[in-house]
């Protein structure tokens, strides 16, 4: 019996020369011939015939990989397999595989359990909205100062009613606003510099990711840093 299956994988990954050869051998091995193909950011479509010479690309900024596809068919064309990486919003991984059923089972156990294994440490942040959290945190704070500011309004009234710091109040929860939307965009371009979806750790690559990584843990220190002290202000 024959037998198709597709899966859709959603989450942040870094794939490197040894992840691409690892999924090369499974496909040579298992169905046929691979061929590497990768769309990169000079909007050209570049094949490698071979392992080796996608480990030699340069993958400057200019020319860097965005999106990588391994496919093998078999020489009978009764099975084929194909796995593409993404740096996309949506669908970052893709994983196709056609040919016998209990074939098809067992080589979609084994690239997925090589996917799993691409998966970094931050994938949850490079999935995580920080410019809608961000201003759904400020929201929150606008709302209550709205009703801060209605509170207060009312006891000035009460104690002096000549007195009016309605204006001056309702500027300062403008300017909260106003902040809360930077914050928003702030935080959203933070995100995806520092935590891409997708990193190919290839040529140049290596480099590029060296030195995210350092930004990355700078970025999760002082926001620590920052939250403890906001605690510590909060408790005392």
């Amino acid at each position: 019996m024959k037998a198709r299956a597709h899966i859709d994988i959603n989450h942040a990954f870094t794939v490197g020369v040894e992840e691409v050869s690892n999924l090369n051998s499974q496909l040579t091995s298992r169905v046929g011939r691979v061929e590497l193909e990768a769309e990169c950011a000079d909007d050209v479509t570049r094949s490698f015939a071979d392992l080796e010479s996608l480990s030699k690309y340069e993958n400057n900024p200019a020319k860097k990989i965005i999106r990588l596809r391994i496919e093998s068919i078999a020489d009978d064309r009764e099975k084929t397999a194909s796995i593409r990486f993404s740096d996309s919003e949506f669908g970052s991984i893709a994983v196709s595989i056609s040919g016998p059923e209990l074939e098809v089972e067992r080589l979609r156990a084994d690239l997925l359990a090589i996917v799993s294994g691409v998966r970094p440490w931050y994938a949850p942040l490079a999935r995580f909205y920080s410019g809608f959290a961000i201003f759904y945190l400020f929201f929150a704070v606008v709302l209550g100062a709205f009703a801060t500011v209605m509170v207060i309004n009312k006891f000035v009234d009460w104690l002096n009613p000549a007195e009016d710091l309605s204006a001056t109040n309702y500027d300062a929860v403008v300017l909260v606003l106003l902040v809360g939307f930077g914050a928003a965009w702030v935080g959203n371009e933070v995100r995806q510099r520092l935590f891409p979806i997708g990193m190919f750790t290839i040529g140049q690559g290596k480099n590029r990711h060296t030195l995210l990584e350092k930004l990355r843990w700078v970025w999760v220190s002082a926001l620590v840093a920052l939250l403890v002290s906001l605690f510590s202000v909060a408790l005392f």
